[in-house]
């Protein structure tokens, strides 16, 4: 999209084909911004899905085993007790009693690369094995 867009501004450079250069380049702008537009259409509908589902009251939904959520904290230092990072075992996705789903999986970009999401996705998988899952 980038390259077509750039086509059209050296097009528009040119006396012979300013016009044309110009739509074009217009046109890939326009189609661009609507298409970030629609994709933030979509994680803006998954996330309000989210927020009326699952994460809206997490003890009633993740509570019943073998269902499970887990929170990751700063344990200390300035900022303990800050939130970053969770992961759910989510049950009721399915109706094979033997499989659970990892939802909800997050890190907070200051501690990627840190060993949270590790440390949480083997918090999980134990889970799941000691449930039999």
């Amino acid at each position: 999209m980038y390259g077509v867009f750039a086509t059209g501004l050296l097009l528009s450079s040119r006396s012979a084909s300013r016009i044309p250069g110009i739509l074009l380049s217009a046109g890939t702008a326009g189609l661009f911004f609507f298409w970030r537009r629609h994709l933030w259409n979509i994680f803006g509908n998954f996330y309000q899905a989210a927020m009326e589902q699952d994460l809206s009251d997490i003890g009633k939904h993740y509570g019943s085993e073998p269902s499970a959520f887990w929170v990751a904290e700063v344990a200390t230092g300035s900022e303990t007790g800050t939130v970053i990072g969770c992961v759910g075992l989510d049950a009721s996705t399915t109706q094979d009693s033997t499989t659970v789903e990892i939802r909800r999986m997050v890190v907070s970009p200051k501690y990627q690369r840190h060993g949270v999401g590790s440390l949480l996705l083997t918090t999980a998988i134990e889970h799941a094995r000691s449930h039999e899952l």
